[in-house]
């Protein structure tokens, strides 16, 4: 059998778009959350935006929704990949890795 191994991340690594693209990285957004709406980090939000927005309000960030991150587990798999390699926020700083981990052995 031969393996396929998919690189995830979470958008905490800021890996350029470029690189994202060029080499098939699939990114799972953060949200961003401000007293009035949260946001998916480099979907419907980008830093330029959390910056300028800093001087009237600091925003708390989340791990990735469930449906983002089961989205993404589905996809890798449709897409043939047998193995993961997870680069995420250290799960000191972040549930992320836990959720990912979770959802991955649900899938099995």
């Amino acid at each position: 059998m031969i393996e396929k191994i998919a690189i995830l991340t979470d958008s905490g690594s800021d890996v350029p778009k470029e690189i994202v693209k060029k080499l098939g990285i699939f990114v799972l957004p953060l949200q961003v959350n401000y007293k009035a709406q949260s946001f998916s980090d480099g979907v419907d939000i980008d830093a330029q935006t959390i910056y300028e927005g800093l001087k009237t309000e600091v925003p708390t960030t989340s791990l990735p929704t469930g449906k983002v991150v089961s989205e993404t587990l589905a996809k890798i798999e449709k897409q043939g990949y047998t193995h993961i390699l997870a680069v995420v926020l250290s799960s000191g700083l972040s549930g992320t890795h836990n959720m990912i981990r979770l959802m991955a052995d649900q899938s099995k």
